[in-house]
């Protein structure tokens, strides 16, 4: 019976003192424990102008895509012209074996 008494009241006295170190934030004694910052790249970035960031460079890309894919076309129409130019004395003429 004096056993069962004797860890009952550990028991209840450990559970204290956890509660107690559980919420250190509440008393002043474990309240100048320091607490370490989380490095910077582990930052939640929840800005806004972020987002809107990305959104403006990403249409911006777009732009530039779709221009530069017109541009190659005309180039290879370009291309394409100077070559038939170019190999048009070849194929006229005529070469007997």
């Amino acid at each position: 019976m004096l056993r069962t008494h004797h860890f009952t009241i550990l028991s209840f006295i450990t559970f204290v003192i956890l509660i107690l170190l559980s919420e250190c934030n509440s008393y002043p004694f474990f309240n100048e424990l320091t607490i370490r910052e989380r490095p910077t790249k582990y930052y939640v970035q929840t800005r806004v102008d972020r987002h809107l960031n990305r959104m403006k460079q990403y249409y911006n890309t777009l732009k530039q895509l779709k221009n530069w894919r017109r541009d190659i076309d005309e180039s290879n129409d370009d291309d394409d012209a100077t070559l038939q130019d170019m190999s048009l004395p070849y194929n006229n003429l005529n070469y007997k074996r």
